[in-house]
């Protein structure tokens, strides 16, 4: 069997287009501190908005914008994943919301960490805008501690990172 240029390249292009439809975009949110500078203090008994400062990683464009602790994305279908730290908190959780429709999107499991230990939590949502909309990630814990409570630093001469959230897109339809 043989082929033309003309429907080679056709071929090849569609080819590329299939390849480049199972690449996985993602964006990688981060709350970055300096090195040896805890994870700052946890407010007790009311939603609070966790750092989120630095896009460590958006090659594709995901994340329109990050100010202010919010992050906003256009219409489409992503699936958010998170961890972040808590020490010495107690009760303890985590909520992303939804910013420009003011409603909650979804709690990760709710934990104890206990007096001096420190506990990741892991969140992962699946949402489906129609519009550019803007999130938070909020926590909430039942005992306030200075300078430490959302994580304690590693002092090993990096950056320190508090929280990660990853924004997936799952919309493959305009590839």
């Amino acid at each position: 069997m043989s082929y033309d240029s003309q429907t080679s390249t056709s071929l090849i292009n569609n080819l590329r287009k299939d390849v480049d439809a199972l690449v996985l975009r993602i964006a990688t949110l981060q709350d970055q501190k300096a090195t040896g500078v805890d994870g700052g203090a946890s407010v007790a008994n009311t939603w609070t908005t966790r750092t989120l400062n630095a896009i460590h990683s958006d090659p594709y464009g995901i994340i329109t914008s990050l100010s202010n602790n919010l992050f906003t994305v256009e219409a489409g279908e992503y699936q958010i994943r998170v961890i972040s730290p808590f020490h010495s908190t107690t009760g303890t959780r985590t909520r992303i919301w939804d910013v420009t429709n003011n409603v909650l999107v979804g709690y990760s499991v709710s934990t104890y960490v206990y007096n001096q230990t420190n506990v990741y939590l892991y969140q992962t949502e699946r949402i489906q805008p129609h519009k550019t909309t803007t999130y938070r990630l909020d926590y909430y814990t039942q005992q306030a501690k200075n300078t430490d409570g959302l994580g304690v630093a590693t002092d090993t001469g990096d950056i320190e990172i508090y929280t990660v959230l990853d924004v997936v897109d799952l919309h493959i339809a305009h590839r």
